[in-house]
């Protein structure tokens, strides 16, 4: 995705839940993938007009996500601190967050432990009040891993593009055949998948069966046979079948390493 189409704009005060707003776009990058989501700092390129980069973000998203903290109310203004900044026309909070509601955009304001009640339209300016008719969402710190990947699972189900990156990226994982992990010369070697591959050391074959020649190396595998042939004196294991095999062991005069000796 082009963050400059990102199709969810995160709005927040810094003086106010600044982490959170970075914890959401953290974890719908996960999800969906980079340049999902538009926030200020990270999206707008060096060098920009961070004005025009800001509206135009809210203008191009499908959805903006209010992120609203117990002090986002209170946060005073930086040009006259004996006003809050929500009541300031110039504040970039309250800029965006009209623009979204003025230019159809879905708002959603997503409150933020403690803060757990919905603005009333009597703590906003008159061009806020339709925030206060905007159904909100919870983030608590104590659920906030069930919270988040609730947010995701509504914003993939009102955004078609996030859906899409979601099925995405569901079918890269279930279609993925074949990981290797291979340390030093004890390393490990995790083989899945149907294929055949010699590399003059190594060689599986088989549907899922791994043969690996190395210095104590471990194995694991599918169905398949298994085969670990330790040539350091230590013996032979032989698997056939995956874990419900029989199994073979041959061990030499080799001590093996105790925990406590690492």
């Amino acid at each position: 995705m082009n963050v400059a189409d990102a199709p969810v704009f995160i709005n927040y005060r810094t003086a106010d839940e600044l982490g959170t707003a970075t914890a959401i776009e953290g974890a719908l990058t996960e999800r969906f993938g980079a340049g999902c989501a538009f926030r200020d700092s990270s999206s707008i390129l060096a060098g920009d007009d961070y004005r025009r980069s800001l509206l135009e973000g809210v203008r191009r998203c499908r959805v903006l996500l209010a992120v609203i903290g117990s002090r986002w109310l209170e946060v005073p203004d930086r040009d006259d601190p004996r006003r809050r900044a929500v009541d300031n026309p110039q504040d970039w909070t309250r800029r965006e967050i009209i623009t979204a509601l003025n230019d159809g955009v879905r708002v959603i304001p997503v409150l933020v432990h403690p803060r757990h009640d919905p603005l009333l339209p009597a703590e906003l300016p008159r061009e806020l009040h339709g925030l206060a008719d905007c159904q909100f969402r919870l983030l608590d710190h104590r659920t906030h891993r069930r919270d988040l990947a609730q947010l995701a699972d509504e914003l993939a189900e009102l955004v078609p593009s996030l859906a899409q990156a979601d099925r995405l990226a569901a079918h890269s994982e279930e279609t993925t055949s074949v990981r290797n992990s291979v340390g030093e010369v004890s390393g490990t070697v995790l083989q899945t998948g149907s294929f055949v591959q010699h590399d003059g050391t190594n060689t599986f074959a088989r549907d899922i069966g791994t043969v690996v020649h190395g210095d104590q190396a471990q194995v694991n595998s599918g169905s398949g046979d298994q085969y670990n042939a330790r040539f350091t004196g230590d013996g032979v294991n032989y698997v056939v079948g995956g874990n419900k095999g029989g199994i073979r062991q041959r061990f030499g005069d080799r001590r093996e390493r105790r925990d406590d000796e690492r």
